[in-house]
């Protein structure tokens, strides 16, 4: 009966994990387009919230870029920060208010992230959508 049990308990513990790890994929996310992917967020940017900041995560290694930049509309935009995700990725944070003035008049604004590895430079871009 214990080793029943036992066994039962190992098989829902291995179950959730692959179910988890599956999830976390980010399965069904559009990563926008380009060299790598890139998911922004928020995906609508509201011109009034109280946000500070845009984030953009990637699916690439945190130490392997030698320099990160961005654009917003093909406009060039200073990288606040970078940093690793859980994961070792990625993740350049925007000021979100340098974000709203660049698509002030747009209904959508295309955001890219330029990474210089090595003599290589590789960029990927989302577009999301703009609200007042």
């Amino acid at each position: 009966m214990k080793k029943t049990l036992l066994g039962l308990m190992l098989v829902g513990i291995i179950l959730g994990l692959q179910v988890g790890s599956a999830w976390s994929q980010r399965s069904g996310v559009d990563g926008g387009e380009g060299d790598f992917a890139i998911y922004v967020s928020p995906s609508t940017i509201v011109k009034s919230a109280p946000c500070v900041w845009v984030t953009i995560h990637t699916d690439v290694p945190c130490g392997l870029p030698d320099d990160v930049m961005a654009t917003v509309n093909d406009s060039d935009i200073d990288v606040a920060s970078v940093y690793a995700d859980s994961r070792g990725n990625l993740v350049a944070k925007l000021n979100f208010d340098d974000v709203v003035l660049l698509a002030e008049d747009s209904e959508s604004a295309t955001i890219s992230l330029i990474l210089v590895v090595g003599d290589d430079t590789l960029m990927a871009s989302e577009t999301v959508r703009v609200e007042d």
